[in-house]
């Protein structure tokens, strides 16, 4: 799944942040699904970052809400997005969503990680969706300290900007 989007997530207007998912998410994914499916994310990882008690209802809510004039075919009978999340880590783009919501159930950042890897085929896709909620310190300093080029990614990390 495409997730140029991410840079939407501190823009207040949610009509803009829902579309401009869309229209970014077309480079590779240009299917109305795909582009919903990114619109979600955006949404739910908005409401993730902001704290909000339940980001997938709300993201759910707001893009029915975008979506009022628009049919929702695409949303209410493929994406389902009110179905629990049975995902199979295909890395295809509903998948990708199911799976991400699903791993989050196993708990901790480690957890998390764990439950991808074992669902297989498309794990980085799956878990960096999912790794949206913990963040970077909740990546185990065991896993860090035996990261090969390390060295590489260290200075990527420290020039990136804190989130709050």
């Amino acid at each position: 799944m495409n997730d140029r989007g991410a840079g939407l997530l501190r823009v207040e207007d949610i009509e803009f942040v829902a579309d401009d998912a869309r229209l970014s998410s077309c480079v590779t994914h240009p299917h109305l699904r795909s582009q919903l499916c990114c619109a979600l994310y955006c949404l739910w990882a908005r409401g993730v970052l902001r704290g909000e008690p339940v980001p997938w209802t709300s993201a759910v809510t707001r893009l029915r809400a975008h979506l009022a004039t628009e049919p929702d075919a695409e949303l209410e009978f493929h994406i389902r997005p009110d179905n629990p999340p049975l995902g199979r880590g295909s890395g295809y783009v509903v998948d990708s969503l199911r799976s991400a919501r699903m791993v989050l159930e196993a708990g901790s950042y480690e957890a998390v990680v764990k439950a991808a890897v074992a669902l297989g085929d498309d794990t980085d896709t799956t878990a960096a969706i999912a790794g949206l909620r913990d963040g970077l310190a909740a990546i185990p300093g065991r896993w860090r300290d035996a990261l090969r080029g390390r060295e590489l990614l260290d200075p990527i990390l420290a020039a990136l900007p804190a989130t709050s």
